[in-house]
Order: C-alpha cells, then sequence, then structure tokens
C-alpha cells in the first residue's frame, strides 16, 4: 500500500469548513450554520434555572444551620457568663478612703456570696456605700474579671462646730457630717451656732448662722497670688449674729454682720499689708475692726493706740508688757 504524499496532496477542508471565495471582490466567506430549534433553548433554560434553584436552596439551608448554631452557641455564652463560678466576684478593691475602714465599706455594699461579675448592678452598689454621711460621691466599676473597684470621695470640712464629741464638720457645701478623728490640716472651730434638733447626718444645714459662717470661709479661701494666706482657728457667731475671726498669730478680726464679706476680706489684708509697712507683724496686731470700711480716716497722734488705715479699717497693735503703744 502506497503512503500518501502529504505535502503533495493536501487535506481538503471539510464542506462545513469550506471558504466560498465566489466573492467578486476576492473575499472569504463562510456557510451559515444551521438555525437552533427553539424547544430546545427553552429546556436548556428551564434545566439551568432548575439547577440554580436547587442550588439557592442548600445554600439557604446551609445559612440557617449557621444562624441556630450560632444562636444556640450564644445562649450557652451567655448562660456560661451569668451562671458559671469562672465569673463570681471574688475580690472588692477600696480606693480613696480616710476615716471609713475597708470593712465598712464592704458591709455597706452588702453584696451576696457568689455574686455574677456581669449582673452586678453598679449603681445600686454605690448608692448604698453613699448612704455614709461622710462619703460625697462613690464610684463601683469592674476592674477585672471577678474584681470591683470601689472608689471612694470622702467631704472636705471646712469647720467644725464646736467642740463636744463626736467630732462634728461641716463641707463647703454646708452638708453636716462626724469624722473619727480630726483632719490631718486643722479647720477653724465654730462657736456660737447650735445645730438643730432636727439636723440629720449628711444632710445640709439651712439657716442664716451657717450661710453667713459659710460665705465668711469661702471669702478666706479667694485669694491673689500675692495676698498673705489667713489662716482661722476660731470663728464665733455672737447672739446679734456678728462674725468675729480668731487668727492664728491669736489676732481677733471684727467682720460685723455677714454681708459684703468678700469685700470685707479683701479690706482685711490690705489693712495687714499697711499694718506691715508701718513695722508691725500680724502676731503684733491686737485686732482689726472691719465692720465699718466707709469711715474716713483720722489722722493718729501718739496718745490714739488705733490706726486707721486707708482703706477705713482700723487695727490696733500688741502692747506687750504694760508698755503703752506710742504709734
Amino acid at each position: 500500500m502506497k503512503r500518501r504524499n502529504h505535502r503533495n496532496n493536501p487535506r481538503q477542508p471539510s464542506s462545513h469548513t469550506r471558504a466560498n471565495w465566489g466573492g467578486s471582490d476576492g473575499t472569504q466567506e463562510f456557510a451559515t450554520p444551521p438555525p437552533i430549534n427553539p424547544e430546545v433553548v427553552r429546556l436548556q433554560r428551564q434545566s439551568a434555572q432548575r439547577k440554580y434553584l436547587k442550588a439557592l436552596r442548600y445554600v439557604r439551608m446551609l445559612w440557617a444551620i449557621v444562624i441556630v448554631l450560632l444562636f444556640i452557641l450564644s445562649i450557652e455564652v451567655v448562660l456560661a457568663m451569668c451562671f458559671s463560678p469562672r465569673f463570681w466576684i471574688y475580690r472588692v478593691v477600696v480606693q480613696g478612703n480616710e476615716t471609713i475602714a475597708v470593712d465598712d465599706v464592704l458591709h455597706l455594699l452588702h453584696l451576696p456570696a457568689k455574686s455574677n461579675y456581669y449582673r452586678a448592678p453598679l449603681r445600686e452598689l454605690a448608692t448604698r456605700v453613699q448612704r455614709e454621711p461622710c462619703l460625697r460621691q462613690v464610684i463601683v466599676r469592674r476592674l477585672g474579671v471577678g474584681v470591683l473597684g470601689v472608689d471612694i470621695f470622702e467631704r472636705i470640712p471646712v469647720c467644725r462646730l464646736g467642740h463636744t464629741l463626736p467630732l462634728t464638720y461641716l463641707d463647703a457645701d454646708g452638708y453636716l457630717y462626724t469624722r473619727p478623728f480630726p483632719p490631718n490640716t486643722p479647720v477653724p472651730i465654730i462657736e456660737g451656732v447650735t445645730v438643730p434638733a432636727d439636723a440629720k447626718l449628711g444632710k445640709p444645714l439651712h439657716n442664716s448662722a451657717i450661710t453667713g459662717i459659710l460665705a465668711c470661709l469661702t471669702a478666706l479661701r479667694e485669694k491673689h497670688q500675692n495676698d498673705q494666706e489667713l489662716l482661722a482657728d476660731l470663728l464665733v457667731m455672737t447672739p446679734q449674729e456678728q462674725l468675729i475671726l480668731v487668727l492664728r498669730e491669736n489676732t481677733r478680726v471684727y467682720l460685723g454682720t455677714a454681708d459684703d464679706l468678700l469685700r470685707k476680706i479683701w479690706v482685711v489684708r490690705h489693712t495687714i499689708k499697711e499694718a506691715q509697712a508701718q513695722g508691725y507683724s500680724l502676731s503684733n496686731i491686737q485686732y482689726i475692726d472691719a465692720k465699718v470700711i466707709e469711715r474716713v480716716p483720722n489722722a493718729n497722734d501718739n496718745n490714739d493706740p488705733e490706726h486707721t488705715t486707708s482703706l477705713g479699717a482700723v487695727f490696733k497693735p500688741r502692747v506687750e508688757n504694760g508698755q503703752k503703744d506710742t504709734h
């Protein structure tokens, strides 16, 4: 049998792919494919749509299973966080307490055993502790898993009422409370003021005498940078509601009624400056009269022991060893 020479006898293209070169312009033309049956197209589309819907049902079923599993898992996590012993409160950290003991804070918290860390009512716990009169604010917060933090902010005393026991104090807002021991920074003692019988610890006192005393103490704290600090040991309210301030240098300051106290204290400070300019230290001044500061200054002679300053206040130097002051 003879082999065909493919080089000499190239394979002829079939009738389906044979090009038609019959164009007058020499262009190549192909035969038109046979038309597709519309029924076959419709069946193919229906088959593809059935496959798509079947796959979609599988995907939806899979998502439903995932959602149900996640829901069950979340319920298990919540139940574990609420009832598992791993989330019990086993420690309470108390910070900022000065006069109240940690055991007293824990007693006021009244936290039951096996309390859950995440279910603990923080605001309610803070309210329980804040019922103590000496506490101004209490914040209960979560520190770590199983650990609660209690931040204590105690009241800062500005004065002490009388010499009786227990030690009774007032803060800047007029709240009445007691302390087991005096504060590190001494505060002035108030005399001439009686605490009403219906007064309650942890509640503010509302009367004219207390209002005047608090206003006086506020005026003492209001000072400029170069002003001398006035430290009071005693503040007396007379039956006529006249204020007498006794400084730590044993200098008495007569302030009169509890009106215009900011101006009166300002005049007292400048009176001390003028007295120091004349050679008198604060410890050498017996008293300063600032009840009436609109008086006209008078020229002082050697026989007048009182000195009237340019602002109208009067101060008297202290006489020692029975010697008469010649200033």
